[in-house]
């Protein structure tokens, strides 16, 4: 068993695509995106890859949901809205509309982490002070790709060879 994010692959994500499904256009959803990335209190590998390659300036934030592995989405509330980055299983149940399914398992099925950009105008949490996701429209889809070690091909193959199963542990999608 192993896990796959430093030992399989670098720890470099890289955006491979950014798509709009929202009433936001391009340039306006990678605005959000960098935007939201220059905002968390608590950067990770997916912030630091939008941060990188979407334009955008930190917003003021009122509020934030640090991404947990447990909840799968993170997400900042600001005087105007609240946003909300996560897994599309995490957040579809909370979606006004549905998600592109094909677009999911094909970018998935390519190896890509994908992630799905929603906003809401109420908090990101309960009565209670819990993190909670309010209804939310979807915005974006963005699909970021994980790099590979150079060696792990080799790798690989030598465990099959020696009769090694190996399985991977990660958070990601099953399907990536």
């Amino acid at each position: 068993c192993t896990d796959k994010t430093g030992t399989l692959t670098t720890g470099n994500l890289r955006v491979e695509e950014v798509r709009p499904l929202g009433a936001l256009g391009s340039a306006e959803v990678a605005e959000a995106l960098g935007s939201l990335a220059r905002s968390t209190a608590t950067p990770n590998l997916t912030t630091a890859a939008l941060a990188a390659s979407q334009p955008g300036a930190a917003w003021t934030v009122l509020d934030e949901v640090p991404f947990a592995s447990s909840l799968r989405w993170s997400g900042v509330v600001t005087a105007e809205h609240s946003w909300v980055l996560g897994a599309p299983e995490a957040l579809a149940a909370r979606l006004t509309t549905t998600l592109p399914a094909d677009e999911i398992a094909s970018q998935t099925g390519r190896g890509l982490r994908v992630l799905i950009l929603a906003r809401a105008a109420v908090p990101l949490r309960d009565d209670q002070g819990r993190p909670a996701l309010p209804s939310l429209e979807l915005q974006a889809m963005v699909a970021l790709a994980d790099e590979l070690r150079p060696e792990v091909a080799e790798t690989i193959a030598r465990f099959r060879e020696d009769g090694v199963a190996l399985k991977v542990l990660s958070g990601d999608d099953p399907r990536t």
